[in-house]
C-alpha cells in the first residue's frame, strides 16, 4: 500500500480483520471531518490573520484536484484546530459508530496533535488516544479492557531524518511532519484525482462536493497483479480490492469565512461508481469546528510513566527506510 496513505491507518477492534480496523480506526481517527446539521452551531469563523480574499475569488473556476490540493495547505496553515468527530459506517456487516475530538496546534514550525476517540465495530468496544508533540508521539489503545502504550521518540527521528538527507535521501517521514488532518488531505490530493467540485449550500454554508477516485499510480502500487494493466490504460478490477478498501471518496468543503477550505464531511465508498441505495463504508464528520482557537498546551502533554509503554522508535525508523544499518 501507498506508505502515505497506509500511514493513516492503525490497528483496532477485533475479532473483525486486523486490515478492516486498521483502515476505520484511523480514518476516524487521523482523519475525522465536520459537518454542520440542524442543531450545531456552526458560525463563520474570521479569516485567518494576513489571508486575503476566500479562494472562490482567486481560483474562478477552481478545479478539485485545485481545491484538495488548496485545503490541505489551509490545513498545514492553521495555528490551531478544535473539532468534535462524528464517524458512522459499516464494516463487514457490522455498524460502525464513533465519536471523539480533535485538536491540532503549531509550535516552532512543529504539528501539535491530540486525538481522543470511543469507537464501536458491532459488539466491540475501542477507545483510541493519540498525542504528538515536540517530544513524542504517544498511542494509547484500549480495547475490551486491554490496554496497550506505544511510543515513538521524536528527536530519534529528527536524527535519523537529518541522517538521511546528508546522506541524499529523501525521508518519508510525512505523517509527522504533516500529521492528523493536514496529512489526510495531503495524502487524498496525492492518491486521488477528483472531478469538478458541484456548488451547494448546507443550511446557510456555501459548500463545495467533489468526489475523487484512485490516481493510476496508487491503484498500480495497491493491486500489483494487475499494475501492468492499469499502466497500459485497462480499468482496475475492483473487485479484487481489500473489503475494507474504498475506491472512491467525496468531501464536502467550506467555500468561504473560517470554514472556507475546511472538510466538513468524508465519505469513503467500497464502489468506484454510484450505485443504487449504497451505503458508505464510512463517513466521518466534524462539527463544532474552531479555527485559530486559543487550546491550554497541556492537552498535547502525554508522558505515560508505564512499565508496559513500549517503544516502537526503531520499528518506526524500519518502516520508513530510516533504521542505522
Amino acid at each position: 500500500m501507498n506508505q502515505s496513505f497506509s500511514g493513516l491507518l492503525a490497528p483496532a477492534l477485533l475479532p473483525l480483520s486486523p486490515g478492516a480496523v486498521r483502515f476505520l480506526l484511523l480514518l476516524a481517527a487521523v482523519s475525522t471531518a465536520v459537518f454542520p446539521t440542524p442543531g450545531w452551531s456552526q458560525q463563520p469563523l474570521p479569516p485567518t490573520q494576513g489571508e486575503s480574499a476566500p479562494v472562490n475569488a482567486v481560483v474562478s473556476p477552481p478545479t478539485g484536484n485545485q481545491l484538495v490540493a488548496a485545503s490541505a495547505r489551509e490545513l498545514d496553515q492553521a495555528t490551531a484546530i478544535a473539532a468534535r468527530i462524528r464517524q458512522t459506517g459499516e464494516v463487514l456487516g457490522h455498524p460502525l459508530e464513533g465519536q471523539g475530538t480533535y485538536l491540532q496546534a503549531d509550535q516552532s514550525g512543529e504539528k501539535l496533535l491530540r486525538l481522543e476517540m470511543q469507537l464501536s465495530v458491532g459488539k466491540n468496544r475501542s477507545s483510541l488516544l493519540q498525542v504528538c508533540n515536540l517530544d513524542s508521539l504517544c498511542l494509547r489503545r484500549e480495547v475490551g479492557g486491554k490496554v496497550t502504550l506505544t511510543r515513538v521518540l521524536l528527536s530519534e527521528v529528527r536524527d535519523a531524518e537529518r541522517a538521511a538527507e546528508q546522506a541524499g535521501k529523501k525521508p518519508d517521514l510525512a505523517l509527522l511532519t504533516r500529521g492528523g488532518l493536514p496529512q489526510l488531505m495531503h495524502s487524498l490530493a496525492e492518491n486521488f484525482d477528483f472531478d469538478a467540485p458541484e456548488t451547494s449550500a448546507i443550511s446557510s454554508l456555501p459548500v463545495w462536493t467533489v468526489e475523487g477516485r484512485w490516481k493510476k499510480a496508487s491503484l498500480a502500487r495497491l493491486l500489483p497483479d494487475q499494475a501492468e494493466a492499469i499502466n497500459h490504460g485497462q480499468p482496475p478490477r475492483y473487485e479484487e480490492f481489500p473489503p475494507q478498501l474504498p475506491a472512491r471518496v467525496s468531501l464536502v468543503l467550506g467555500q468561504q469565512g473560517g470554514g472556507r477550505l475546511f472538510p466538513f464531511r468524508i465519505t469513503y465508498y467500497r464502489d468506484a461508481e454510484p450505485t443504487l441505495n449504497e451505503k458508505p463504508l464510512v463517513k466521518i464528520e466534524f462539527f463544532e469546528v474552531r479555527r485559530n482557537a486559543q487550546i491550554d498546551p497541556a492537552y498535547f502533554t502525554y508522558n505515560p510513566d508505564d512499565p508496559q509503554v513500549v517503544d516502537v522508535t526503531e520499528a518506526y525508523l524500519k518502516k520508513k527506510g530510516l533504521a542505522a544499518p
